[in-house]
């Protein structure tokens, strides 16, 4: 069985809204509020879908070197991280006294903007508490924008939490991209 298209849904919704239209019919309406509607859907449902599944698929390389990134202990990558920042052109780019890092391990610039960096290490996804130290740490440095870069991926609330509070997730994924465009 063949599956119609989002796009030819959403044709349909507005051919059959504009046939309402020309004939004062509110039964084409009717229709083509809901194929507009399904098609508009599936369009977005199969450009999340495919994100989604594309984010996992890595080349053998850089499947690699994030096997490697997950054995590493926090310090490991924090450092690794730093050399990954500065080789993708930030700038001033420093670790910070791992004892005493009020919440950045990291702390970098690049365009007059400074940026406070929390590295984790995890198997499971991060929930919360990263974003809120990443937060108080970003006023803490006098810092601009403030990331909290993994290995792993965010729980939903801690996405939520971050784009709430303006601070920048890099996941597995985006670590990936970045080892990927500069290896």
């Amino acid at each position: 069985m063949r599956k119609i298209s989002a796009f030819t849904l959403l044709l349909g919704g507005i051919a059959a809204g504009v046939c309402g239209y020309f004939n004062d019919s509110i039964v084409y309406y009717g229709f083509g509020a809901v194929f507009a509607i399904v098609g508009i859907l599936d369009l977005i449902s199969s450009a999340f879908c495919s994100k989604r599944h594309s984010r996992m698929k890595f080349s053998a390389t850089v499947e690699s070197e994030l096997q490697k990134i997950d054995e590493m202990s926090g310090l490991e990558f924090e450092q690794y991280a730093a050399n990954l920042l500065e080789t993708v052109g930030f700038e001033n780019v420093e670790l910070t006294v791992s004892s005493h890092d009020h919440g950045a391990d990291i702390i970098m610039s690049r365009d007059g903007v400074r940026y406070a960096v929390q590295c984790k290490v995890y198997s499971t996804r991060l929930s919360n508490t990263p974003v809120q130290e990443i937060t108080a740490a970003r006023e803490y440095y006098g810092c601009h924008v403030g990331i909290v870069v993994t290995n792993s991926y965010f729980t939903d609330s801690a996405v939520e939490l971050a784009a709430a509070n303006r601070i920048l997730l890099w996941d597995r994924a985006y670590i990936a991209k970045l080892i990927d465009e500069n290896m």
